[in-house]
């Protein structure tokens, strides 16, 4: 694109001042700015006072809930794209139609290794295609670094392509030392219900990145399945102290309380705290909604279960875990 008034293109600098946030700059910074190339043709819309939100629709990001962005790309008749995550087809994954390949702008012969990476970013936060996945791959096979690094990117890519065993395969003949790869790793393992593989894979991720909560929570799960609960609560009480405003952490803190109470090593009402939490926290928790009503079902607080069992059936009204639920109810 050029400016209307100059042989110049447009830059990101010619709309945006790169040493101030865009979050602190108004909309009519951002509308001076068209106005001062606009000057010979104005906008056809004169009552529009917001330029940006009508020539540069925005989209959902699918992948990241509630939030909304643009691709930048300034049109005379924007075609409007959808907002709302339940058309995600529509956002991002709409111009995989005509999409040819990735350019790199800033090196015109970039690396095999570098080219294949940018597939698999681009997979994993924008567009989930498969044959992104097949470029990667054809990519990856081009590059002539070494095994050692070769690995780790064939791992990633076997995982995003779902091929677990392939995935598993690698680990067995390999030593990775980043926590992304251990943790994928893990999770190949877990989805083949190899339960001590996995927590061996996610303590590694762990160690490797500490403060990772979705590592940390991921192993905690791990533990749970493996029975090993008090293991799993010192897990989950050290992520909690981390950052006690984490929905997942606090639901599986309290049904690892649970499961120990069951089994004499804890008290059940200590639970109680964090499936309430975990719901202030994100009140369309599902998973915390089934282990509320399964909790207030065994503590016989009738109302309370029966309010997050009707919660429950008017989201999935034939489940039978749910239909379950609310027989036990009625006989309470």
């Amino acid at each position: 694109l050029k400016t209307q008034n100059t042989e110049e293109p447009l830059t990101c600098i010619t709309c945006h001042n790169p040493h101030v946030s865009v979050k602190s700059v108004s909309s009519d910074d951002f509308n001076s700015k068209c106005i001062t190339c606009h000057t010979e043709k104005k906008c056809s819309k004169t009552t529009e006072t917001n330029c940006i939100s009508c020539h540069m629709k925005k989209a959902s990001s699918y992948d990241i809930p509630h939030v909304n962005i643009t691709d930048h790309f300034i049109a005379k008749n924007p075609k409007p794209r959808a907002i709302n995550l339940a058309e995600k087809p529509q956002s991002e994954l709409e111009k995989q139609d005509d999409f040819i390949q990735l350019f790199c702008r800033t090196n015109n012969h970039p690396e095999p290794l570098s080219t294949a990476n940018a597939y698999l970013n681009y997979y994993e936060k924008y567009a989930q295609n498969g044959l992104l996945l097949d470029s990667a791959l054809y990519y990856l096979t081009l590059s002539k670094e070494n095994s050692s690094i070769l690995n780790k990117y064939y791992v990633r890519l076997y995982f995003l392509k779902k091929e677990y065993k392939k995935v598993i395969e690698l680990s067995s003949n390999n030593e990775f030392s980043d926590a992304w790869t251990n943790y994928r790793i893990g999770q190949s393992y877990f989805n083949q219900n190899e339960m001590q593989n996995a927590a061996k894979n996610f303590e590694k991720a762990v160690k490797k990145a500490p403060l990772d909560i979705d590592f940390r929570n991921k192993l905690a799960s791990t533990y749970m399945e493996l029975k090993r609960h008090a293991e799993a609560k010192e897990v989950l009480e050290n992520t909690y102290l981390l950052n006690p405003k984490v929905a997942q952490t606090n639901n599986l803190l309290g049904f690892c309380i649970v499961s120990m109470a069951f089994a004499g090593n804890e008290k059940l009402e200590n639970a109680e705290k964090y499936f309430i939490q975990a719901l202030q926290l994100d009140p369309n928790y599902v998973k915390a909604q089934e282990n509320s009503a399964s909790y207030y079902l065994n503590v016989g607080n009738k109302e309370k279960a029966k309010k997050y069992i009707q919660l429950l059936l008017q989201q999935d009204p034939k489940n039978p875990i749910y239909l379950n639920f609310k027989k036990v109810v009625e006989v309470m």
